[in-house]
């Protein structure tokens, strides 16, 4: 496990530069740093030639105000309908999405989902839980890398153990639970 925010970019620039395939967990409080890292993730996949699949709670307009990089595919998790919209309670579709990514590109592919408390909320921590754990199987049978961005506050110990047990941990700094944020830094 890693501590803070520059151990975290640190460690995702050398797991993308050294191609260590593998499925992580980044606990983060809702906006506080989830920029830094998904564009952290970004810079080091455009220069190294890696296909990005990103699944996000938020809508397009806000991550083209936030993210500084191209994606290659992305989709909001909404209960709307439209293109590249997947909604919450598909989330087997959100789970063909992935495969098939990682079906086409292989080791070049890395996927950053974030929203996983949305899903749950719709479906159940054990639906969802099944879905994540089966995607970390395919990426690693595929050499490809999975970055599961998550509110460390919104799961219990269970789930979260449940979660490590597929997902290496990037990041322990929100270990306590009482701690909150209202910053939105969009």
């Amino acid at each position: 496990m890693v501590e803070g925010t520059g151990s975290v970019i640190a460690s995702i620039n050398e797991l993308i530069t050294k191609n260590n395939n593998g499925s992580y967990v980044i606990y983060v409080k809702r906006n506080y740093q989830l920029w830094s890292y998904i564009n952290k993730i970004l810079d080091v996949v455009e220069n190294y030639g890696y296909h990005t699949l990103f699944i996000t709670r938020m809508n397009q307009s806000r991550v083209a105000r936030n993210v500084l990089h191209s994606i290659n595919i992305m989709y909001w998790l909404a209960m709307e309908n439209g293109e590249n919209i997947i909604k919450p309670t598909e989330y087997s579709i959100i789970q063909l999405t992935m495969e098939d990514f990682i079906g086409i590109h292989k080791e070049k592919s890395i996927i950053i989902c974030e929203g996983l408390e949305y899903l749950i909320f719709y479906n159940g921590f054990e639906k969802i839980y099944k879905m994540v754990s089966r995607i970390s199987d395919v990426v690693y049978n595929n050499n490809s890398i999975f970055f599961l961005l998550v509110d460390y506050n919104a799961f219990n110990n269970k789930e979260l153990s449940l979660l490590e047990t597929s997902f290496q941990p990037l990041t322990t700094e929100f270990a306590d639970k009482e701690a909150t944020d209202t910053t939105d830094s969009t």
